[in-house]
């Protein structure tokens, strides 16, 4: 639920230019209520360590380096517009998660900021571009991929080679999700929440739906239904047929 308003609140509020406080109201959202209040949005005071197979595998930089570093980091962000965003994206996620500044949540902000460098610099996150489904799909790989950048001097090739391997994958997939809810008519551009794809896929397969046999597809109340689909229809997606109860649709 913290990602999920980390995200939205990157979409919504977050500036271009991120600065040292932004950063640290992130990781206000995504730990508040799972941290102790001195934690929450605050660098680390005490050492920390990253653990693998009950042993030390990564040993972050003190406590006092933590906010030089992450300023440092945050600094390199501005200055290289010029690169391209995936590498800027990749860099900034890798770096912060060596840096380990925070006591906990560390990953969850490092692939939030990626996120919101990606979403900032032209790449539409708005529920198409989530990375997050390719990092945590072998997340043993993710982990193996960061550790391994450290056991090679920090040379980052592999490290962007696969990020930027997970945002192909991750395009594909949006490209054949957009070509299989792709329909005639519609007048506006709307955001489509995973139900309303659904609905479209529904759609699809059949000439026209009840309501009620639509609402029950989706295990939703008619209310509810209607409320989702009345932005669809006003975008020219979906063709009401009839009213109140016995309302059926259609796609155009």
């Amino acid at each position: 639920m913290n990602y999920a308003s980390a995200l939205r609140w990157i979409w919504k509020y977050s500036p271009t230019d991120i600065k040292e406080k932004d950063l640290l109201k992130l990781h206000n959202i995504l730990t508040v209520g799972l941290l102790s209040k001195d934690e929450v949005g605050s660098y680390k005071t005490k050492p920390n360590a990253v653990f693998g197979n009950g042993k030390i595998i990564y040993k972050p930089p003190p406590p006092e380096a933590a906010a030089p570093l992450t300023r440092a980091l945050l600094g390199w962000i501005h200055s290289a517009g010029e690169e391209h965003p995936i590498i800027i994206a990749a860099v900034a996620h890798h770096r912060l998660v060596s840096i380990h500044p925070f006591m906990d949540g560390n990953g969850r902000i490092a692939r939030a900021l990626e996120s919101w460098l990606l979403f900032r610099r032209g790449f539409d996150t708005h529920h198409i571009l989530a990375l997050d489904e390719f990092f945590d799909h072998d997340r043993s790989r993710y982990y193996r991929e960061i550790q391994n950048v450290r056991e090679q001097e920090d040379d980052l090739t592999s490290w962007l080679e696969y990020v930027a391997e997970g945002i192909n994958e991750t395009l594909r997939k949006a490209q054949s999700r957009i070509q299989s809810l792709r329909v005639k008519g519609g007048t506006e551009k709307i955001t489509l929440i995973p139900k309303q794809e659904r609905i479209l896929q529904i759609l699809s397969q059949v000439p026209r739906i009840r309501g009620g046999e639509l609402a029950k597809s989706l295990s939703v109340t008619r209310s509810h239904l209607s409320k989702m689909i009345r932005p669809m229809i006003q975008a020219g997606l979906v063709v009401k047929e009839g009213s109140t109860r016995s309302a059926a649709y259609r796609l155009p």
